[in-house]
């Protein structure tokens, strides 16, 4: 057996040859194959590869890579729009319209909003576009519910207008005025009301 003291006592050309190691001998590299334009073309157009992920899953050995679309198109989503036509650019949604979009049909959960979304892209902007805007989903969501009650109490304030006093339930469902969201809010009937009181004086105020 040998110990550290035996290999530190080895003379310095012997220890200069441990730290070198053993010299390997040169590898050979095989060419890779260059690809026309066509048969780019054509693999892509046989395979149905839209995605870098899918050509490097899913290619066979010496068959074209991603790099070599690069290196003849000048990027992967070129020659992809050259194949198979560039994607249709998705709408402008506006703010206001996104948040009404979430509000009027009722869109407030994730499996709700990706179903209808995908029956109709044309109208609700895809998860991408919503994250893109908004960060998040949810941060779509909480400011629809904001917009949501802010309709709901101008709605009520125009019917309390109206009937010149503090509207029931009642009153609120003959109108079509759906305040159980507001009431749920301001965590009863009595704080929304005292709280679109107080604006209202700070409205007349103003005036």
């Amino acid at each position: 057996m040998f110990s550290l003291k035996d290999i530190t006592n080895l003379p310095d050309n012997e220890i200069l040859r441990i730290r070198k190691g053993k010299r390997r001998g040169s590898y050979k590299r095989h060419p890779r194959p260059c690809f026309s334009r066509e048969h780019l073309i054509e693999y892509l157009q046989d395979n149905g590869f839209r995605t870098v992920r899918q050509i490097r899953r899913e290619r066979g050995e010496g068959e074209p890579t991603s790099d070599d679309y690069v290196k003849e198109f000048g990027s992967w989503s070129r020659a992809r729009d050259i194949v198979f036509g560039a994607p249709e650019p998705e709408p402008d949604f506006d703010v206001e319209y996104m948040l009404k979009g979430i509000i009027e049909f009722d869109l407030w959960t994730w499996r709700k909003y990706i179903k209808t979304q995908k029956k109709r892209p044309d109208i609700f902007p895809s998860i991408y576009r919503v994250r893109k805007r908004w960060g998040s989903f949810s941060n779509m969501i909480y400011l629809a519910r904001k917009m949501s009650i802010t309709q709901t109490l101008n709605a009520y304030v125009r019917l309390w207008r109206k009937c010149g006093h503090t509207p029931t339930l009642k009153e609120c469902d003959s109108a079509g005025v759906d305040v159980s969201a507001v009431i749920k809010f301001f965590e009863g009937k009595r704080a929304m009301d005292d709280y679109v009181s107080r604006m209202e004086e700070l409205h007349e105020n103003k005036r």
